[in-house]
């Protein structure tokens, strides 16, 4: 049982009205988990200094005097900076072993690539601007700020690293085929001819980070679900005593 769960129908159902519920669901959870994560002294560390740079406190003085202002006490501050850390080492205690089959699953999806870029709306201004490349004749950096209707425009040219599926599906699926440094003939995708080099691959490994990155995307699909899991079991907990009582 959590603390939300000692709340009334009246507390639950204001708190719901005034959209605050969810997050404290969440709040909740979250500590709740961590309740066995103990804050270490580097941990202690990098929240104090997180606190003086954000509120741009120049000295231990100028610190105290900052505490002491606040209605939170030191303790709370700190484990509320923290938390951040800690939930990083929950994740990697409670999911690091699934974080390899994870990635496995997704590694298409985090593989990154990063390419030149013209995309224009007239076929046959794409099949000019295609044959200046070729022929060396301009840059994709000059064409893409003269010509391109995207917001590569202002990018030289250049899109990424991005994951290659975050791009258009159909444009995803030439990028994994095109080779590095080749200037491809005009593509159209709907309304637009698209002329694309590609710079680099970047082909994703499980390291340290990765599998800190499985691991917490794990935690946050479960946190998503056990919150709407508990608010829904709230709001039917509402409307059967508002149905009961006839309001």
């Amino acid at each position: 049982m959590t603390e939300l769960d000692e709340l009334s129908n009246e507390t639950i159902d204001l708190l719901d009205k005034h959209q605050v519920l969810k997050p404290l669901i969440i709040k909740t959870l979250v500590k709740d988990k961590l309740k066995n994560i103990k804050r270490t002294s580097k941990d202690t560390q990098f929240a104090k200094q997180t606190i003086i740079n954000e509120a741009k406190l120049s000295s231990e003085a100028n610190y105290k005097d900052w505490l002491e202002k606040q209605i939170q006490s030191e303790n709370t501050l700190l484990e509320t900076y923290s938390e951040a850390s800690r939930i990083k080492k929950y994740c990697l205690e409670k999911y690091s072993h699934l974080a390899e089959s994870r990635f496995l699953k997704r590694k298409d999806e985090l593989d990154q690539v990063t390419y030149s870029l013209l995309r224009v709306k007239d076929k046959y201004l794409a099949n000019e601007l295609y044959l200046r490349l070729t022929n060396n004749e301009a840059s994709f950096s000059d064409l893409a700020k003269e010509f391109s209707t995207g917001p590569e425009k202002s990018s030289n040219g250049k899109v990424g690293p991005v994951p290659i599926k975050s791009s258009h599906p159909i444009l995803a699926s030439r990028l994994q085929n095109f080779k590095i440094g080749e200037i491809n003939q005009p593509l159209n995708i709907e309304e637009l001819w698209i002329i694309v080099r590609v710079e680099s691959f970047v082909k994703a490994i499980l390291d340290e980070k990765m599998q800190l990155l499985m691991s917490q995307e794990i935690f946050s699909e479960w946190l998503e679900q056990a919150t709407t899991e508990k608010y829904e079991k709230f709001v039917s907990r509402v409307k059967a005593d508002k149905k009961f009582t006839g309001q």
